[in-house]
């Protein structure tokens, strides 16, 4: 064994009793999910995963209530999309509101506006008669319970999607491939599959989503730069109640004798850094070990916090309302500094701006989706909308609706009638008399 090559034995440096223990804490973070295509079709799924975990459509249901601007705007959303309803001609009034043996297309476009206001996506179920010449049902499919198929079409398109009812126990809820909606090609790529993991004959998904720009699989919401902060009004929500139930106490530094071993050591500041750390630990100790023989106390909670958290809430207001490309007001956020009259003026062009750039964007797409179903089943020249929401919210303070409404629109919500309203008087200012001559 003479001509063996010595190998030098890697050895892991002991540690002393003066090594510091540093402990890495994770802070909230948000991981926006991406995809390698190549990956993708080398894996042995045939489903695209939606994050890391296949988790984060839940990640951005948990999200709204996380942060209260963020949850607001989300419910502006919710109901801007759906308006007041479809607004359509009478020819096609028997078909929307036949659209499926369970509701009406009103109902289902409830269901699509929260789909489209959390991830700016829907799904939709066809149903083909048996032969195949005109649709019959179009069902509601969660989007969150969507992923698409990896193999991809000539054009770069999924060739179909994947729905499963829990995507986190695929054991009990086994996904199902429905084929992409094309009524012109019904049951090309159903063979793609095992028959057992095929959706009933005859059905078809409609999925919605705007592509992300390296990828053609996954959607991309318009709002992730909001995720941030909607951690960061977690994170000090969770401070601002972990501080009063703890009991306002002060933070403070505690030395601890250093004449325990190394591996006493390592686990005290384990077990520290696994219950003092995160905002839910707020205005407890930070810990520490040095080479003194008792242990000392400082506190250091000395400086009042409160303009540093509302530094921070305003910031969360800031950028979530940018993210959401909306004026805060439009989610009920007051806005600082602004006057009665100016704040109609301004409350009324900024939800005009909203439903132009953000809120009509998201309608197109389901609207669209409709005239095919409508055209397929043999449907000509009708007209087909979704009627816009009043001007006037629940969210709205009584003083902005006197500013934005007539009088006997304000009249008629209090219970009264237009000629209930008496005209106020015109007085007539007192014209001071004339001064007396100056003699």
């Amino acid at each position: 064994m003479a001509n063996q090559r010595n190998r030098k034995r890697l050895e892991t440096p002991s540690v002393t009793k003066n090594t510091p223990h540093i402990a890495r804490v994770e802070l909230a973070s948000v991981k926006l999910p991406t995809v390698s295509t190549s990956r993708v079709q080398s894996q042995s799924q045939q489903w695209v995963k939606y994050g890391e975990k296949n988790d984060f459509p839940q990640y951005l249901i948990d999200a709204e209530g996380k942060c209260a601007p963020h949850a607001a705007f989300l419910g502006l959303r919710r109901n801007l999309i759906a308006g007041e309803g479809l607004a359509f001609s009478d020819n096609i009034q028997a078909a929307l509101e036949a659209i499926n043996d369970e509701g009406t297309a009103d109902d289902l476009l409830e269901d699509v506006a929260g789909d489209l206001s959390v991830f700016e996506t829907f799904a939709c179920q066809v149903v083909y008669t048996r032969n195949k010449s005109a649709i019959v049902n179009v069902y509601h499919v969660p989007s969150a319970n969507v992923r698409p198929h990896k193999q991809l079409d000539d054009r770069g398109n999924p060739i179909g999607y994947w729905v499963s009812a829990d995507w986190s126990n695929t054991t009990n809820c086994q996904p199902k491939f429905y084929e992409r909606f094309d009524p012109l090609n019904i049951g090309t790529h159903v063979k793609q599959v095992d028959a057992s993991q095929a959706a009933p004959a005859g059905s078809q998904l409609y999925f919605y989503h705007k592509r992300a720009l390296d990828q053609p699989y996954l959607p991309q919401v318009s709002y992730r730069a909001a995720l941030t902060y909607v951690e960061l009004a977690r994170e000090m929500g969770v401070f601002s109640l972990s501080s009063i139930v703890n009991g306002f106490s002060s933070p403070g530094i505690m030395n601890v004798a250093s004449t325990m071993d190394d591996e006493a050591k390592r686990d005290l500041v384990y077990k520290f850094n696994q219950t003092m750390t995160g905002a839910e630990n707020a205005s407890k100790v930070l810990l520490t070990v040095s080479d003194i023989d008792t242990i000392t106390w400082t506190g250091t909670g000395t400086e009042d916090i409160t303009p540093r958290i509302e530094a921070y809430n305003r910031i969360i207001v800031e950028q979530v309302s940018s993210a959401h490309r909306g004026n805060p007001m439009l989610a009920g956020i007051q806005s600082e500094g602004a006057s009665l009259g100016g704040d109609a003026n301004t409350y009324a062009t900024s939800l005009d701006v909203y439903h132009n750039t953000v809120i009509n964007p998201l309608q197109r797409p389901f609207l669209r989706f409709l005239n095919r179903v409508l055209t397929f089943n043999g449907a000509t020249e009708f007209e087909l909308d979704i009627a816009r929401l009043g001007l006037v919210n629940a969210a709205m303070s009584d003083d902005m609706k006197f500013k934005l409404l007539k009088p006997e629109v304000i009249a008629s919500e209090f219970g009264y009638k237009p000629e209930d309203l008496v005209a106020a008087p015109i007085v007539a200012e007192a014209i001071p008399a004339p001064a007396a001559p100056v003699v």
